[in-house]
């Protein structure tokens, strides 16, 4: 029995695995299948980016639904919306502000008083020169009582009148300085800029220009004498003339046009920028228009008329000549698609499409040359 039971324990001790005859395929089977897998990933993104690079880029731009007035332009300028009325309001004497009372959005009406200088020095004048008067007169009268009486003398009286004459001239020069330190608005308006207080040293303004506020005290505009100064192109003048319909849309309220007409071409030009000013004044005004809004001026047509009906313009590189036949391309992904269309009235800003589109679409405008069909890519803007 002992002899049977170490035989046994012999054949167990055979049965040991050894470790460098274990099968290796699984494992280096499954690294290679990373390894594929990875690299195929990279190949596709590789592919993609060249494969994208290669595509032609285009310029875009987008068809826009505009009033039928903007088919009837001629041209467009921008420009900014200025008072032809504007003052810069300032004392008529130096002296201390004892008061101001109006603030930046208040409105004056002509002549009212908007501030006052400290006067108590300029009142005292006032008061001795009118007593001075009062005493040359009471003077003059004795004299001529006793020229009467034969008691004076022509000679007197009459230097008694030119005394009375000084003195009254002295009265009106004092109460026109206590009027200068009355400050007045010199028209009907609203305060866009307060410009000083209280307690500072004030006195007539030095500045020049219209834009200057040099020593004011304020500056008023009036609302209504509002205008929009356009730049024009000095190529384009020719096309403008005075009482020319024109529409103005200021930047900052886009959906809102106004009628306006040409007032006047500024009989100058400027070299350096190479532009005229021509001034639009407004025909229809509300409280959305500010003085130095930017904003932009379409020149119309004679006999085009503001209306409320939309038209579709597209930049005029977007249509182009195919057959005999007029063409745009649509952007649709990353695809274009050649749409036929019938073009209207070409203005500055773009052409009229009477047929083939309806406003919204992005078309191609530049960049590579490209045919209905085509794969693009949008040209980054610079």
């Amino acid at each position: 029995m002992a002899d049977e039971l170490k035989a046994a324990n012999h054949d167990l001790s055979a049965l040991r695995i050894r470790r460098e005859d274990a099968p290796r395929g699984g494992r280096t089977a499954l690294v290679a299948a990373v390894v594929v897998a990875l690299g195929a990933l990279g190949w596709l993104v590789w592919r993609q980016a060249t494969g994208a690079s290669r595509l032609p880029a285009v310029e875009t731009a987008l068809v826009r639904r505009v009033s039928a007035s903007d088919s009837g332009a001629i041209l467009s300028a921008s420009g900014y919306l200025l008072p032809e009325r504007k003052a810069n309001v300032s004392s008529k004497a130096f002296g201390r502000l004892e008061w101001i009372g109006v603030d930046v959005g208040s409105h004056v009406k002509k002549d009212q008083i908007i501030a006052r200088l400290a006067a108590a020095d300029v009142a005292a004048r006032l008061e001795e020169a009118k007593a001075a008067l009062a005493e040359a007169e009471r003077e003059l009268v004795r004299w001529e009582g006793l020229l009467e009486k034969g008691a004076g003398e022509r000679e007197r009286v009459d230097r008694q009148k030119t005394l009375v004459e000084l003195a009254r001239a002295r009265v009106k020069s004092a109460d026109a300085d206590l009027e200068y330190t009355n400050i007045r608005a010199p028209f009907d308006g609203v305060v866009v800029r307060k410009n000083a207080e209280a307690g500072e040293t004030v006195g007539p303004s030095g500045g020049s220009g219209s834009g200057s506020s040099g020593g004011s005290i304020c500056t008023l505009v009036d609302p209504s004498s509002l205008e929009m100064v356009a730049d024009v192109n000095e190529a384009n003048i020719g096309k403008i003339r005075a009482g020319q319909q024109a529409e103005v849309v200021a930047d900052a309220h886009p959906d809102k046009r106004h009628r306006g007409e040409v007032r006047q071409i500024v009989p100058t030009a400027d070299r350096q920028k190479g532009i005229v000013q021509v001034k639009v004044r407004l025909l229809q005004l509300d409280a959305t228009l500010l003085p130095e809004m930017a904003a932009r001026a379409t020149f119309l047509r004679e006999g085009t008329a503001a209306s409320a009906a939309k038209r579709v313009m597209a930049p005029r590189a977007a249509v182009r000549e195919r057959g005999g036949r007029r063409q745009v391309l649509v952007l649709e992904g990353t695809r274009v698609r050649a749409v036929a269309v019938e073009t209207g009235v070409e203005g500055e800003d773009g052409i009229e499409i009477t047929s083939g589109l309806s406003g919204g679409e992005v078309v191609v405008i530049g960049g590579d040359p490209v045919e209905d069909g085509a794969d693009v890519r949008v040209a980054e803007k610079k």
